[in-house]
């Protein structure tokens, strides 16, 4: 499935990957990590159909991970700048 792009709740975007842990998935965490400075931080919090992973920070500029049973595997954004992050790597995966 591809990957979509929408606005969440909290008002910014978020990334859904439609499955859990697709190579698109994959491929945007490696990109987030090892070519935009991102490191993980925090635990897996698992529930029965959803669970939060370890966020991406870099500086003041965190992106939240997590999954659930109707979006599989997503990213969510928590700022503007974080915003521009997920478009960039929504544009990169198309």
């Amino acid at each position: 499935m591809n990957p979509s792009l929408h606005i969440a709740a909290n008002g910014h975007l978020n990334l859904d990957f439609g499955d859990y842990d697709s190579v698109a998935y994959q491929q945007a965490c490696a990109k987030l990590e090892n070519e935009l400075g991102f490191a993980r931080h925090g635990g897996i919090v698992a529930g029965l159909d959803e669970g939060v992973c370890p966020s991406f920070l870099r500086a003041e500029l965190e992106i939240s991970a997590g999954w659930d049973n109707w979006s599989g595997s997503y990213l969510l954004a928590n700022s503007d700048a974080g915003d521009a992050i997920l478009r960039r790597l929504y544009a990169e995966l198309q």
